[in-house]
């Protein structure tokens, strides 16, 4: 931070309108306690360090609200002038279902509304710049929410499945909110969900691999 006010003060008098942006990444997510970043200073908070499987406050998994701790502290200090930057899908695990979508719809809605965030960015390995059948989802709840963060989740997912799938759109539903049970998952003997395929099969469950099947059967009847 100390590092960034010298460089925002350097360039201010020749660009009075540019502004100095930093990562507040991995180790070094916690805000100052004795600098205070210059009024042309952005930050870019990081979810590196954090559970990227719950992106909400969740009961088990005391990383995720500790995430909103660290951005509420970040807010206090340079308020808007943050902005996000997250992993979907959560990077690494080829070309898997990353059902976080509901998860990043809330977020979003929180991050935006109750703590002034004025934008991001999403970090996806290169080759997901395809578009694929599993996680196209993912960057359509995304841009949909950033555009109206007022927007509720379920409201977008039902909208959406209306307008893909016409008729099939309601077992379409079901299957995404079924795969999104994902979250409920609160990874025993680990304080977050990293990057990568470790334990990726233990986030969905026996019961909800057969209901997925079931509402995808009924969509392609």
């Amino acid at each position: 931070v100390s590092f960034a006010n010298a460089v925002a003060r350097g360039i201010s008098k020749e660009f009075p309108h540019k502004y100095v942006a930093f990562y507040a990444y991995n180790r070094h997510t916690q805000p100052p306690v004795r600098t205070v970043p210059e009024k042309n200073v952005y930050v870019g908070i990081t979810r590196s360090n954090f559970c990227l499987l719950h992106l909400t406050p969740h009961d088990g998994c005391p990383a995720s609200k500790a995430y909103y701790e660290m951005v509420g502290k970040w807010a206090k200090l340079c308020p808007g002038r943050i902005w996000t930057y997250e992993y979907d899908p959560i990077s690494w695990t080829g070309c898997l279902p990353s059902p976080i979508y509901m998860e990043r719809a809330a977020s979003i809605s929180k991050l935006f509304r109750e703590y002034g965030i004025i934008g991001g960015v999403t970090d996806y390995i290169p080759h997901f710049k395809k578009s694929f059948a599993a996680l196209y989802i993912n960057k359509y709840m995304e841009r949909r929410m950033k555009s109206n963060p007022s927007l509720e989740g379920g409201e977008v997912l039902a909208d959406m499945c209306r307008s893909f799938f016409g008729p099939a759109s309601r077992p379409m539903e079901k299957y995404y909110l079924e795969l999104a049970r994902a979250s409920e998952y609160t990874h025993p003997c680990r304080s977050v969900v990293g990057f990568g395929t470790y334990k990726y099969h233990e986030l969905f469950t026996k019961e909800m691999i057969a209901n997925a099947r079931s509402f995808m059967n009924e969509a392609v009847a």
